[in-house]
């Protein structure tokens, strides 16, 4: 999957000013009334390409020779008409590497994109109604049955699309896969799964349900492996009833260093990131973030600023910064 980023650079001087573009790239000058210092030299940044990589998968153990796995899902369905996702989609990494391409020396900081709040709500696998509300909708999954039920998952009172569920069993579980689409994430997912059919009195508290998956941290993807015993219970030749809600939430992904970044890049306000030391001409600084939810349909803008290392102009430019 591609994601769209745009590169704005920025260099600050205190004397002469240094103006210059290019495509994805704006330079301005930063006039400060006081110390002016004649300098020598250029100050020039060149940003090279992003790279984002997905966080290694965790695979789910499924306790059985027989399991499926696609595209490191186990229980995946084959022949399922919704495509499986990425592996892993719960979080990526973000680099960004800032080269020093002037003659002097400079301090270098970086800001992530500002992530906007996202829209929250919650969805359920739309079925047949057993109260008077849209999410009190339930599944049956017939004792014969050994092909998937797929449907969509809805949310608000407009059964708005926001993905799929899909429950198909194998002989030792049952797999409630949760995808989601249209810009959707998942925070939670919660599911009904019983012998009983659920009605308005025995199948309203969503919050109760057994098998529950919290704080998935906008993933777009989740699935519950269900035991056959834990649902069955010793019966045999019983239709099991599922109830599929999830809590969603649409944009605004979050951006936070990453541990290998930590000790040298110093954060300091308004969301900037500092390299602790000046960095020579030639040289490449290299930023990582952890990134929850990219939309590919969307852009995001990745900002670098440089300022010369000599006469303190970092102190004059960036006001409170975090450097010595």
């Amino acid at each position: 999957m591609k994601y769209r980023f745009i590169l704005s650079l920025f260099i600050l001087a205190l004397a002469s000013a240094l103006v210059g573009g290019a495509t994805l790239a704006f330079f301005t000058s930063e006039d400060t009334p006081e110390p002016h210092f004649f300098t020598t030299g250029t100050v020039e940044i060149t940003g090279l390409d992003v790279v984002v990589e997905n966080i290694q998968a965790q695979m789910l153990d499924g306790g059985g020779e027989d399991l499926i796995t696609i595209d490191c899902i186990p229980g995946y369905p084959p022949g399922c008409p919704v495509p499986p996702p990425e592996c892993n989609d719960r979080e990526k990494t973000i680099t960004w590497c800032v080269e020093n391409t002037g003659t002097k020396k400079a301090y270098i900081r970086v800001k992530p994109p500002v992530g906007a709040a996202g829209e929250d709500g919650s969805a359920i696998g739309a079925g047949q109604y057993f109260g008077d509300l849209w999410k009190y909708q339930y599944l049956t999954y017939e004792w014969c049955r050994f092909i998937p039920i797929v449907t969509e998952l809805v949310t608000g009172a407009k059964l708005k699309h926001a993905g799929y569920v899909i429950i198909w069993r194998d002989w030792n579980y049952f797999y409630v896969i949760y995808i989601t689409d249209s810009g959707w994430s998942l925070e939670d997912t919660k599911v009904y799964a019983e012998t009983v059919k659920p009605t308005k009195d025995n199948a309203k508290a969503l919050g109760h349900y057994r098998f529950k998956h919290e704080n998935l941290n906008r993933t777009s993807w989740d699935i519950h492996m269900i035991p056959l015993e834990d649902v069955y219970k010793g019966k045999k030749k019983c239709d099991v009833y599922f109830i599929t809600h999830a809590d969603i939430i649409k944009g605004g992904s979050t951006w936070t260093l990453h541990p290998d970044s930590s000790s040298s890049w110093l954060p300091g306000s308004g969301g900037w990131y500092y390299y602790k030391d000046p960095v020579d001409p030639g040289d490449k600084v290299c930023i990582k973030f952890n990134v929850t939810k990219l939309d590919p349909d969307k852009e995001y803008t990745l900002t670098a600023e440089a300022v010369q290392a000599s006469h303190n102009a970092h102190k004059a430019v960036w006001k409170g910064n975090p450097l010595p």
